[in-house]
């Protein structure tokens, strides 16, 4: 009855606004009791007292800030949970001085969670003593345990962490998990590891290190897209992987793994791969792609390809796909797959995608060209 009853609060005060303010001290005296109490037989649980705190927060704003300050140390106590979470992104959204404050506490939180050390900021001073422990990963955990690494990883990617550069401590965190068992984990981590990335600086710059560590990212990824026996997170991983990658996708190898996705079992997959790589489709009636990888110059190559060369994927569909340009589609109007007009399209072409590019020397003639 008292968490229904702080419940309540919360949602009155949403709809009362700042019209609460002579009830604020109040209120949180209330909340610091419950929270104070964590633990003890009969105590209220976390849940109902992180929701009154985080609708308090939205409808007073900084009125409560020095208060929240004094019960963070509580709050991270009760352990990660949805709750937690939710209440702390709408603090640092009404109490935007306390975002530091929180953004270290999580990452903290998050860095033992998820590989069992204290989080580093990329750059900081290694300790003099002991040095950095090597990071726990939790290979065997039981479902308590996944559902905390789960919301852990959905954390690292959902919440604000603006000002802080993660690309380092995300693919530490993230990479192991994507061979996990446990199918939401891997798809926690995918997605997360997708979502960071695709808006960390690094995605733009051209040094070693930096193509090093997306190339790194990039290869689990791509693994998981093509080879994970979860269709569904095969169609998320892939689907992810939109246009800020494709610099990096318009490697040799990766479009080698896109091909390989042409014979997915999954038509939504089959789907996302055309539209990566960029094929035109010419068929009556069909909606056209966005040229991709077809466009683009593969990421850290000194080579500066030709004309011929760098079209030649867009060329390549183009050719298979005019091969029957007056055919009229059953599916409707949507992208046309590869498998579903290699039967006209020639031996050479059909066998190298049927075989799922089990030749590679051909395919680097048809992707990159010989000069001269």
């Amino acid at each position: 009855a008292w968490g229904d009853t702080l419940e309540a609060v919360g949602l009155v005060a949403m709809a009362m606004g700042d019209r609460m303010e002579p009830y604020v001290d109040a209120i949180m005296q209330c909340v610091r009791d419950s929270l104070i109490q964590r633990g003890k037989k009969h105590a209220l649980p976390e849940t109902p007292v992180f929701f009154c705190l985080g609708h308090m927060a939205l409808a007073v704003g900084p009125r409560i800030e020095g208060d929240v300050h004094d019960m963070l140390d509580m709050m991270f106590g009760c352990g990660l949970s949805t709750a937690l979470v939710s209440a702390l992104e709408k603090i640092v959204h009404a109490i935007p001085a306390l975002l530091p404050i929180v953004q270290e506490r999580l990452l903290h939180m998050l860095s033992q969670i998820l590989i069992g050390v204290p989080y580093r900021p990329l750059g900081a001073p290694v300790p003099r003593r002991g040095g950095v422990p090597p990071p726990v990963i939790h290979v065997a955990p039981d479902a308590r345990a996944m559902e905390t690494i789960t919301i852990a990883l959905q954390t690292l990617g959902s919440f604000d962490f603006s000002g802080h550069i993660l690309s380092e401590f995300v693919r530490a965190c993230t990479l192991p998990y994507l061979e996990l068992d446990a199918k939401e984990v891997r798809k926690a981590a995918a997605v997360t590891c997708a979502h960071m990335f695709v808006n960390d600086p690094i995605c733009y710059q051209t040094s070693m290190h930096a193509i090093e560590v997306f190339n790194d990212v990039l290869d689990k990824l791509i693994m998981v897209g093509i080879a994970d026996p979860d269709a569904e997170l095969r169609l998320t991983v892939l689907s992810a992987l939109d246009e800020h990658f494709d610099r990096h996708l318009a490697q040799t190898e990766y479009i080698r793994s896109m091909f390989m996705a042409l014979n997915d079992e999954e038509f939504g997959v089959r789907e996302v791969a055309i539209g990566i790589l960029g094929v035109e489709p010419c068929l009556d009636g069909v909606p056209s792609l966005d040229r991709r990888l077809s466009l683009e110059t593969p990421a850290g190559s000194d080579m500066q390809l030709g004309t011929h060369q760098v079209e030649a994927v867009g060329d390549l569909g183009d050719g298979v796909l005019d091969l029957q340009a007056g055919v009229d589609l059953e599916e409707g109007d949507r992208a046309v797959l590869g498998d579903e007009v290699l039967a006209g399209a020639g031996a050479d072409v059909a066998g190298l995608l049927e075989d799922r590019l089990g030749g590679a020397d051909e395919l680097g003639v048809l992707l990159l060209g010989e000069e001269g």
